[in-house]
């Protein structure tokens, strides 16, 4: 808790993160105990400390993954026997799935470390058989295979679950709502064509923007997609949409071209909420406006 708090305050704001990893740590320490009680004791090698270093990376950040690796690898190590090949063994693994998925952002990526670990486990496990058992054993270097691969396995199936159940949103999500199939952007496209337009280019030049500073492209990405969604109400009083149209706001006081212009950010929130979109996105909607008086129509 205190490298917690000294580094990773952040997350003492966000308590369903918290909640989230005290979770993996319980189940992935009770799974090591359970697999320690049994008679073969090569099935420790099953345990799943990089099935928890995987699902720390994506759901919260790669720095604590790597710390809750050591921590892990370290408790695992005492549970069973005090073994110092098993520590070693779970740091291994549990390092290399962290460091295959700092960049995670596509399932795919999830699959192919899989594919990794199973290789360096597997080199691992044989090294460890040589330099601390006198007889090689073999269903120890098969279960640290199947160790990566049902890593991997796992990692997938739960994700989905635990995005919904602790609201967290994974790169898998953020890409399917940057997807021009999704409903709200095809409403857009089909709606609001201008407007889909603009949000196409404003996203180009954030992430250029993000990327130049570190921050998170692919968050500024879908939340340049989405910031206008509001503008579907009234497409047609907003520039973009007008094309060979009469502009609306001719026949208008300013006052109430005023009142259309910056409602459209309250609209585009309750329509974001309507469709379950993460409360980031909803918080990117509300505060893209600002809150600079409209000038235009004060000329």
């Amino acid at each position: 808790w205190w490298y917690i708090w000294q580094f990773h305050s952040e997350l003492f704001q966000q308590e369903r993160l918290l909640y989230l990893l005290l979770m993996l740590v319980v189940l992935v320490v009770g799974l090591v105990k359970v697999l320690s009680l049994t008679e073969n004791p090569a099935l420790s090698y099953l345990a799943p400390i990089s099935f928890g270093s995987m699902l720390i990376t994506i759901l919260i950040n790669p720095q604590l993954a790597l710390a809750m690796t050591i921590i892990l690898s370290l408790l695992g190590g005492i549970i069973v026997d005090y073994s110092l090949a098993l520590t070693i063994f779970y740091f291994i693994s549990g390092v290399t799935a962290v460091l295959m998925l700092v960049k995670f952002n596509r399932q795919r990526d999830l699959v192919r470390c899989g594919f990794v670990l199973m290789v360096v486990n597997a080199i691992t496990a044989i090294i460890i058989n040589l330099l601390f058992h006198t007889t090689f054993d073999y269903p120890a270097v098969l279960l640290a295979i199947t160790n990566g691969f049902l890593s991997a396995v796992l990692a997938i199936g739960s994700l989905p679950f635990l995005e919904h159940i602790f609201r967290i949103t994974s790169p898998i999500r953020l890409l399917e709502l940057s997807n021009p199939g999704h409903p709200l952007l095809r409403r857009l496209q089909i709606e609001a064509p201008g407007t889909y337009h603009h949000s196409i280019m404003v996203g180009n030049l954030a992430e250029a923007a993000a990327e130049g500073i570190g921050a998170d492209t692919l968050w500024v990405r879908v939340g340049s997609y989405y910031h206008d969604i509001g503008k579907i109400k009234r497409p047609y009083f907003f520039v973009e949409n007008q094309f060979t149209q009469e502009n609306p706001h001719e026949k208008l006081n300013p006052t109430l071209s005023t009142l259309i212009i910056t409602y459209h950010v309250k609209e585009g929130a309750e329509i974001a909420r309507e469709h379950g979109l993460p409360d980031k996105l909803v918080q990117i909607i509300e505060q893209h406006h600002g809150t600079d008086l409209v000038r235009y129509f004060y000329k």
